[in-house]
């Protein structure tokens, strides 16, 4: 076997074995203590440490040997919150693709801890929305999780191959609003989803997959790439060993425009603006919760929605409708994606970006 070498992006420098459980107690404490001097009147709270260090060797049938190392260190809170005599339960996971250093600084977590608290309470004093048809404002950030499940899922090569997707056969074609230029690169230092190498043994690389509206590719595992007769794009991802590779996303974003970001919100009359995102479904129909919305009204933010609305429609449809997209690109801290090979680690971030026209489902 020959050794082929591949650096790590992310860089660790106190490994969390090396930390005793005290240490690591103590975090939890600061965290409780934070989410519980919010203000607010909390029935339960769980807080909940991780740390993973995942040591990948890689041996294969064509001589191929290669290794990574991946260290991550997670909170993970579970609170149920009392406002204006309703509750509601939510978790939250504060992330870093970093060992125990991930927690050098006391206020990063304690903030979130408190801030994570807070947004409950908000939102219980929220105005519900009814379901409607209007220009959504996506904030630049977190949001990315709209281009993870519209389109991203429907760009693996697995997708492609059984002919579950709406761009199979279509590379070299407009897909696309020509503002929307989508970049897979698990390459990027301090992103939850960065790597060396795949779990092929791949070094992992940046990957354009629409570019100005065009689809340029998929992205690629080994044994896709064999049925589809292109190479692989160090996408190759998997769990742990119990699981075989298939084609997955890492750090997934929208790639800068040239639009003016207030103009976004000023130029519209009635909608929505998008500050974050929850969990959703992807495919050829997407659907995604809103966890923090706010109406526009006359061109300005006129108050918060309650959470609970959900963004649907075809997501080669909605892309196309792509008609703003911001100069400022803002990462996210990254969570987890679920498929056919379990749980990776993944990042989806953009600048603020706006949709002519999109289904909302209230209410109602």
């Amino acid at each position: 076997f020959s050794m082929r070498k591949a650096e790590n992006p992310n860089r660790f420098e106190i490994f969390p074995s090396s930390v005793g459980h005290g240490k690591k107690i103590r975090i939890l404490r600061e965290t409780s203590l934070a989410a519980r001097s919010a203000g607010e009147t909390i029935r339960q709270l769980n807080v909940d440490y991780f740390d993973t260090d995942q040591r990948v060797e890689i041996f294969n049938s064509e001589g191929l040997r290669t290794e990574d190392r991946r260290i991550t260190s997670r909170l993970r809170l579970q609170a149920t919150v009392e406002a204006d005599g309703r509750s509601k339960y939510e978790w939250g996971d504060f992330t870093r693709p970093q060992g125990f250093e991930a927690f050098r600084i006391e206020n990063d977590y304690t903030s979130f801890a408190e801030e994570f608290i807070k947004d409950m309470a908000e939102d219980l004093r929220a105005v519900p929305v009814k379901s409607c048809i209007v220009p959504v404002v996506f904030e630049a950030g977190p949001c990315g999780t709209f281009w993870h499940e519209t389109c991203g899922h429907q760009l693996e090569a697995s997708a492609v191959s059984r002919n579950a997707s709406d761009f199979a056969g279509k590379v070299g074609q407009v897909v696309a609003s020509e503002k929307v230029t989508l970049i897979d690169d698990g390459t990027i230092p301090g992103l939850y989803g960065s790597a060396a190498i795949d779990d092929e043994g791949f070094p992992t690389r940046k990957n354009v997959l629409i570019e100005n509206g065009v689809l340029k590719g998929y992205l690629c595992d080994r044994l896709c790439g064999r049925r589809l007769g292109i190479p692989s794009t160090g996408s190759g991802r998997r769990q742990g060993y119990t699981y075989a590779p298939v084609p997955r996303m890492s750090n997934t974003y929208l790639a800068a425009g040239s639009d003016d970001d207030e103009q976004m919100i000023s130029s519209v009359d009635e909608g929505l603006f998008v500050k974050r995102l929850g969990g959703g479904t992807g495919g050829r129909e997407f659907s995604i919760a809103v966890s923090e919305g706010y109406w526009i009204k006359n061109g300005k933010i006129s108050h918060r929605l309650r959470s609970g609305f959900v963004l649907n429609g075809r997501g080669i449809d909605m892309i196309k409708k792509v008609d703003m997209v911001g100069s400022t690109l803002k990462t996210d801290s990254g969570g987890f994606c679920g498929a056919d090979s379990g749980l990776c680690p993944v990042t989806s971030f953009q600048p603020r970006m706006r949709i002519s026209l999109m289904p909302v489902g209230g209410e109602d």
